[in-house]
């Protein structure tokens, strides 16, 4: 789409730059290394190795994330009558997107009854130890919303 474009950086004056090019005139954004993200009111769209690369504060990085996941689920489910598979890491990075997933704006329209959750990683512990990874998606995603038992596939400890 048009709001998509290919990095490409520049150092001068002490300040990374990069231009972004979209189907309109090229613009220029100027990033300060000091400035955090969150200071990025409206994603920005780009390309990274062949892949889609958002940027922006935690709370529109997150939405976005998770209304293109919605997105993916509706057509995987609905057009193709296939099952959707979600691969989740643990840890406390995907913590937000899990918490955005159950929310009330998105998991009415979600299809979890046709949603497999996978994880990727585990730590060789108890899945009821404070470290363990299920755990952690256990607690933030899975009461909140009505994901059939046998289509969630934790990784042996």
């Amino acid at each position: 789409s048009g709001d998509e474009a290919h990095l490409q950086f520049r150092y001068a004056g002490g300040r990374l730059r990069f231009a972004q090019e979209t189907s309109q005139e090229p613009e220029t954004v100027t990033i300060d290394p000091l400035q955090p993200f969150e200071a990025l009111s409206e994603p920005m769209y780009a390309r990274l190795h062949g892949g889609r690369l958002v940027a922006g504060d935690t709370q529109t990085v997150v939405r976005t994330l998770a209304e293109h996941i919605l997105k993916s689920a509706k057509r995987v489910v609905h057009q193709r009558q296939r099952e959707f598979h979600i691969a989740l890491s643990g840890g406390t990075s995907p913590m937000k997107l899990l918490e955005y997933l159950s929310s009330a704006h998105i998991s009415p329209q979600f299809p979890w009854h046709a949603t497999h959750v996978w994880m990727v990683d585990e730590r060789c512990v108890p899945t009821w130890d404070n470290r363990s990874n299920f755990k952690m998606i256990a607690e933030t995603l899975l009461p909140h919303v009505p994901l059939p038992f046998l289509n969630v596939h934790p990784m042996p400890a």
